[in-house]
């Protein structure tokens, strides 16, 4: 039974070997050993800690089969969908039996094939990974941080040679943007302002300078 559902078992015995267990190991492809003293014992036992290896006759890959629609295209006449009975004139096509959902994701009532949008299922993705960067700074710190720094690249400057922030370009140590708090980038060390810095970590999810070609890695 053990074997028919795919179960390994391997005995490490402390004392003088037993046929039972060892034809029980065999059948079931597991590995039988003796210890012969309290530091073999250990050694044996280590070799049980990393999964042993599977064979392809043993685990089959379970793969999801998923279907990605193209954009829906205006139509002049209107189409009934087959998900709500509902017409429309904005309608994706499942790729597999042609049959027409009006949105997606969902499992095409026809051939029960997943249904999903490459932009969903990224905006699903980047909800995942933590933000990019936090490092809080300030004005001062930022001043001091781009004059005495010489291993993080160049920030981007404004006119007059001032710190400028790397998405919007407008000057951070203005009068009117000294008292905002500033980020700074842990992988690419570039600056952002308030402003460009609360869009990227709720809209764009990614930094745009570690996207840059020149950025620092």
């Amino acid at each position: 039974q053990m074997r028919e559902v795919h179960i390994r078992i391997s005995v490490v015995s402390m004392s003088p070997e037993l046929h039972a267990l060892k034809q029980v190991c065999q059948k079931t492809g597991g590995i039988y050993s003796v210890a012969l003293n309290p530091n073999h014992f250990k050694e044996l036992m280590h070799r049980h800690l990393l999964g042993p290896p599977s064979t392809p006759n043993h685990i089959v890959p379970c793969l999801v089969q998923m279907a990605f629609p193209e954009e829906p295209v205006d139509r002049e006449e209107h189409v009934a969908c087959i998900c709500h009975g509902v017409l429309h004139t904005r309608l994706y096509v499942c790729p597999r039996c042609e049959s027409p959902v009006c949105q997606l994701p969902c499992r095409c009532p026809s051939c029960q094939l997943p249904l999903m949008s490459a932009t969903i299922l990224a905006r699903g993705f980047r909800q995942l990974p933590p933000s990019a960067y936090a490092r809080l700074e300030t004005a001062a710190s930022t001043a001091a941080t781009t004059t005495t720094a010489s291993t993080t690249p160049a920030p981007a400057t404004a006119a007059g040679g001032t710190p400028a922030c790397f998405a919007c370009e407008l000057p951070l140590l203005s009068s009117k943007s000294c008292k905002k708090p500033i980020r700074r980038c842990n992988e690419c060390q570039h600056l952002f302002c308030a402003g460009c810095d609360h869009f990227v970590h709720n809209s764009l999810r990614q930094c745009p300078g570690c996207l840059a070609p020149d950025a620092a890695r």
